[in-house]
């Protein structure tokens, strides 16, 4: 529909070549789901920032990901943006029936992010690993500001304490999974929203970033909860094509 335009979407790179971005999956899912034509420029955030050109936010960071670069209609003024809601909005504006059509864009669910809390400085410390060394340090040094602490601090420690945190993420999980429709999509029921794609997101990162640490221990205590709902919906998503890399 749209075979004029390429959208840029920029991601985080990693240092295994996985991506891992709680917040990019959730567009890139969207723009596989929408037909949209794209291509995906992994960075670093110094890069990011020569890239963008000009800022995508008025608060620090000024420069993060996801963020895209949609050139539009060929002579049009080349829309960048960042966010992962500011961005979903703007393409189900632009792009409103592309592909499998609209994704509904509902509130954004606080709640699910705090059942990834116990275990996020883990997370937080796996993602770290990951990335390059400045890319590291500029991460790190933002993580460690917005917490006002080591992000050692924030994790469990080993043994009783860490099995105790990914107990509270299961049950957590588990709750949440009481509220999801019977089929095919949690939050949607018979097509997407946002909200699904960003639960993916969420796991998505809760998976790469202990596997970074060797916490396997963690995405294996936890990715069957809920009676396997979650694991039932990466696998639609993979079997949809929702989940390609391009």
């Amino acid at each position: 529909m749209y075979p004029d335009i390429t959208i840029t979407l920029f991601d985080l790179a990693s240092k295994p070549g996985v991506p891992f971005s709680p917040y990019a999956w959730p567009v890139r899912l969207l723009l596989n789901y929408k037909s949209l034509p794209y291509r995906t420029a992994f960075t670093g955030f110094a890069s990011l920032q020569m890239r963008l050109s000009a800022a995508t936010r008025t608060t620090e960071p000024l420069y993060t990901v996801p963020a895209i670069i949609d050139p539009g209609p060929s002579g049009s003024t080349p829309t960048k943006l960042a966010e992962s809601r500011r961005i979903a909005a703007y393409l189900e504006e632009r792009y409103p029936d592309s592909g499998r059509g609209r994704v509904a864009l509902s509130e954004e669910d606080t709640e699910m992010v705090k059942i990834f809390l116990p275990v996020l400085g883990l997370v937080i410390l796996g993602t770290a690993a990951m990335l390059e060394e400045a890319d590291r340090s500029y991460y790190v040094d933002m993580r460690r500001k917005g917490f006002g602490k080591e992000i050692e601090e924030i994790c469990p420690a080993a043994g009783s304490a860490c099995r105790d945190a990914i107990d509270a993420v299961r049950t957590g999980l588990t709750s949440l999974a009481r509220t999801f429709h019977a089929s095919p999509w949690p939050f949607g029921g018979a097509t997407p929203t946002f909200r699904d794609f960003e639960l993916i997101g969420w796991l998505m990162w809760l998976k790469a970033g202990t596997a970074a640490i060797a916490e396997e221990g963690v995405w294996d205590g936890v990715k069957d909860a809920g009676e396997g709902r979650n694991l039932e919906l990466l696998d639609m998503a993979e079997k949809e094509g929702l989940m390609r890399v391009v």
